[in-house]
């Protein structure tokens, strides 16, 4: 299956793929940034069970929620959810 994300095409296999990058990308920002779970839970309003679901690609987020965490992580939704900023 083909998806659009952020102008670009990219094949994901599955939805558990596709989920299992993002908290991928998640983590790596929040990595970046020197943030433990807990800060980030709490810049976010998103609850550190919820934040280690979605990085394990195990929690499927609103997209509401996810945009609290790119705020909170001072990078844009498409950082998170372009190809070409995989891990």
């Amino acid at each position: 299956m083909s998806e659009q994300l952020g102008g670009f095409a990219t094949k994901v296999n599955s939805q558990s793929e596709f989920l299992s990058v993002l908290g991928g990308r998640v983590r790596k920002q929040r990595d970046l940034a020197r943030m433990s779970r807990r800060v980030l839970s709490q810049r976010s309003n998103v609850s550190e069970r919820y934040l280690a679901q979605l990085e394990s690609g195990q929690g499927n987020m609103s997209i509401g929620l996810l945009r609290n965490v790119s705020i909170a992580l001072d990078v844009s939704l498409a950082e998170l959810l372009e190809p070409k900023s995989s891990l």
